[in-house]
């Protein structure tokens, strides 16, 4: 049974009365007959409705007379086929069959529906066109998220490989441990073609001082 405090949103109501006809002669090869079904001779008058609630969809047939629940189609809302619930037939297009559920036992028939007005029955047809739309739609979003999301966790997964390996690899240390020197190899302008030799980091450090002196170091003899 569905909550009484559920939300519903009516998308079609035929105009004039509608037909429900049972039992149904077997579909031909081609599909379902309208003219095998004795249009004249209906089962019972009623007004036909399309209703959404939340997810789901549903045609209800109700009593003209009254407005009582005569029978109820549920539309299927996990991806099958519409046409699994409705199936227009071969030879009209205003005639259809559709299966109907009890509520309570969940058992179910083929019954066929028809409507008075051509036009009652083209917005029928455009309003289950509606809930399979919104279904693709939905679907598509769904299918959207669930890429985003694994993409999503692609990245955070490298990124966090990333970092850990960055944590992992050692730093290395440049710097000059006590009593280590560096050798620098220098050499004289072009006017003198002879060279200095290897210099410590001590005997660099006195050249730059005396340049900064003013004073030059005396010139080889």
């Amino acid at each position: 049974t569905m909550e009484a405090d559920v939300p519903e949103l009516v998308t079609f109501t035929s105009n004039k009365e509608g037909y429900v006809y049972a039992p149904l002669p077997a579909a031909t090869s081609y599909g379902h007959r309208a003219e095998l079904w004795n249009p004249e001779k209906w089962l019972q008058d009623v007004m036909i409705k399309v209703v959404t609630a939340r997810e789901q969809c549903y045609v209800r047939m109700l009593d003209k007379h009254n407005g009582e629940l005569f029978a109820e189609c549920p539309l299927p809302s996990d991806g099958t086929s519409l046409t699994t619930a409705v199936e227009p037939v071969v030879d009209s297009s205003r005639y259809f069959v559709v299966k109907v559920v009890d509520r309570e036992s969940r058992k179910h028939a083929f019954v066929g529906i028809g409507f008075r007005e051509r036009g009652d029955a083209s917005e029928f047809a455009a309003a289950l066109d509606d809930y399979r739309q919104y279904l693709r739609r939905k679907q598509e979003a769904e299918q959207m998220r669930e890429h985003f999301t694994r993409l999503e966790a692609s990245e955070q997964h490298q990124f966090d490989g990333g970092e850990s390996s960055s944590a992992a690899a050692p730093i290395e240390d440049f710097s000059l441990k006590p009593g280590q020197t560096i050798r620098i190899q220098l050499s004289t302008s072009r006017k003198n073609s002879g060279t200095l030799g290897p210099l410590s980091l001590c005997n660099a450090s006195a050249l730059v001082s005396s340049s900064s002196n003013g004073g030059l170091l005396p010139q080889p003899n």
